[in-house]
Order: C-alpha cells, then structure tokens, then sequence
C-alpha cells in the first residue's frame, strides 16, 4: 500500500487480538517487581517492541492498562501452577497494576537542554518531567528550574513526577517510552560513552539510564520504536546490564479483523453506528470484507486503520 494513501481515521479504533502481548509485557513487569522485592543486585526486566510502521506499537503500550483491567486475571499467565500463596501475591501486583498510572513519552521530542548541554541523563530527565506537566495540562516546565530541584537524582525525579501527576508514592507508575529509533540520529547531540574502539554506541548509554531508574520502588518501563534502521544490537543488553523482553505484536488475522470492524465506531454519523453496520450489508458481509482487508493490509493494524478510514471517506 502506498506510503502516499494517508487518510485521517474518521472512526474510534479498537485495539483487538493483542491477550498475547499483554501477557509478555505484564509477565515482565511482574518478574521486575520480584526481582525488586528480594532487595539483591538484579537486572532489570523492560519489555521492548521494535516493530515496522504500523504494527500498533503506540497504540498498544497507550492502551496497555485498560487492556490489563479487560483481561483480568488472565492478563498475569502462570497463576494455575503455583502455590495459593504465590497466586495471593500475583494477584495483589495485578490489582495494583490495574491501577497504574501511564506516562506516554515520545523521544522524538528528546533535545540536548541547558543546562547540562549534551548530557543525555539529564535530557531524558528533563523529557520525563516535561512529558508530565503536558500530560497533566500544565505548561511547558522551565529546565533550569528543573535542573536546581532535581540535580540528576532518580528518586527526586520520580516524587517530581509523581507531584505533577498527582499520584501517590505507592501507586504504579508505568512509563512508555515510544520511538526509540530516534538515537540513531540524535545520539550525535549528546556526549556519549565510547568502547574501547572508540565507538559511541546510544542504546547503551539509554538503557543504561533506565536501569538505574529501575531501582525506584514501583516504577516500571515499556520501550518500543520502529524497527526499520534501527542501530541496535544484541549485546546492548548484557552492556547495559538490562534483559530486554521482545513483544511479539503480530500482524491481525481473519477474525480479529472481523471483531475490529464489529466493535469499533464511525464517528462522521450520529449515534456512532459500528463500522460493520456502514461498510457491510447482507449482500456482503463483514467477514467477507475481512478478508479483503487482510490480503490489501497483511494484517499490519496502521494499514488496516488507513484502509478502513479511505472506506469510509
């Protein structure tokens, strides 16, 4: 499909066929919060999802919680195999994870800041913070200001931005971060560690920064980008001393594209009648339509929302 067909989605989306991925990333999260607990050097968990354009990165980790809250105890696999008091403990992390809150940051709106002028620790603070206030409707923060209260202390950082979303300090705080790609580019702005051939490698110095964030008590990280020219390889992880989890997100099938257009709502008529009830009659019916959209799109969700949106234009 061409990369010029960009219509706006003129319907409510719904985000379908993703049990599976909610399972990985929450299995994940769980097992930091273990490794937290026991209160010994550990290696941080952080679910990771580098995929193509239009794989539903952004709108998956956007929707992640409410999918968590959707699924139940079925969002936390494992709990028909261990013990009654392992299964209390799981599902006492899996109540307070449905209550989480989720701070959406985009690192394409990373930039070196004064001061601290390419130190990426202090930028990708100081885009934590600013991500924060705009969340919470609040203007943009002043980084000097900033830079005075927190001096590049992690626990500071987190009580400022749990201050900002008006959260207490013992409620789970998940942060997305969404294209991670960008270091490839913007890495150059920043002093970053070389190797020992003289080579900056950011993914390292990011992760990095992460991990020591990891040590926070109820804070939690979800990492995903575009895959295309991505500059990251294996061994970040064991340099960075992180395990990063990769999250599947495959491509839709018949059915699911089926439930899509059943569930989701056009909002270009009155009474936000479902897409299904638009595009489909009883001479051709939804899963018809289904598979005409699954050999047009692949499955891939981005292009399964253009296609729909151009429908129904």
């Amino acid at each position: 499909m061409s990369s010029e067909f960009q219509p706006e989605t003129v319907y409510d989306m719904v985000v379908v066929d993703r049990e599976q991925d909610v399972g990985v990333v929450t299995k994940q999260l769980f097992q930091l919060y273990t490794l937290r607990k026991l209160g010994i050097p550990f290696k941080p968990v952080i679910p990771f999802g580098p995929h193509l354009f239009g794989s539903g990165k952004t709108k998956f980790v956007k929707s992640y919680l409410e999918l968590v809250n959707n699924m139940g105890e079925s969002a936390l696999i494992g709990l028909d195999y261990v013990g009654e008091s392992e299964k209390a403990n799981r599902r006492g992390f899996l109540e307070k994870l449905k209550r989480a809150s989720l701070l959406f940051v985009d690192l394409r709106e990373l930039e070196p800041t004064e001061p601290k002028e390419r130190n990426l620790k202090w930028a990708v603070y100081y885009l934590l913070v600013k991500a924060a206030f705009l969340q919470s409707g609040l203007p943009q923060p002043d980084p000097d200001e900033c830079f005075k209260e927190l001096k590049l202390r992690s626990d500071a950082l987190v009580q400022k931005i749990r201050s900002i979303l008006n959260i207490p300090s013992d409620q789970y705080l998940l942060v997305a971060f969404d294209e991670v790609g960008v270091f490839d580019t913007k890495g150059t702005f920043f002093e970053l560690e070389k190797n020992d051939k003289g080579v900056v490698r950011p993914y390292n110095d990011f992760f990095g920064i992460i991990r020591e964030l990891c040590k926070e008590p109820d804070l939690f990280f979800i990492v995903v980008g575009k895959s295309e020219g991505l500059n990251i390889y294996n061994y970040v992880a064991s340099v960075s001393r992180v395990q990063l989890v990769f999250i599947p997100l495959s491509p839709l099938e018949n059915h699911s594209i089926v439930e899509h257009l059943e569930k989701s709502s056009c909002f270009l008529f009155p009474g936000s009648p479902k897409v299904s009830e638009i595009l489909c009659h009883e001479d051709f019916s939804t899963s018809e339509l289904a598979e005409l959209l699954l050999e047009l799109t692949g499955g891939v969700p981005g292009l399964l929302v253009r296609a729909i949106s151009y429908l129904l234009l």
